[in-house]
């Protein structure tokens, strides 16, 4: 359960080092549970990423809140809309 809180944490914030441990601690759930696909390609996943240029890692690395809330995830468009019908 607190797996995917940090996921879900991870991917609302922007917080890419948060995402790639979660990705890591929910792969042995994946082979228990007998997803194999998604702990194959979850492996994959985390060697791609781990490999990445430093140029691109620095931009994901880089947060940028305001590309987050306006990405339509609803959560900051839901806000606003609430703040201009109470105003």
């Amino acid at each position: 359960m607190f797996i995917t809180m940090a996921y879900i944490r991870a991917k609302r914030e922007g917080e890419w080092l948060l995402h790639l441990a979660a990705i890591r601690q929910m792969i042995p759930y994946f082979f228990a549970a007998g997803h194999f696909n998604y702990a194959r390609y979850g492996s994959y996943y985390l060697r791609s990423m781990s490999k990445l240029p430093q140029h691109v890692l620095d931009h994901f690395l880089k947060v940028n809140r305001s590309c987050i809330i306006c990405a339509g995830c609803g959560t900051g468009s839901g806000a606003t809309n609430s703040q201009r019908v109470l105003s």
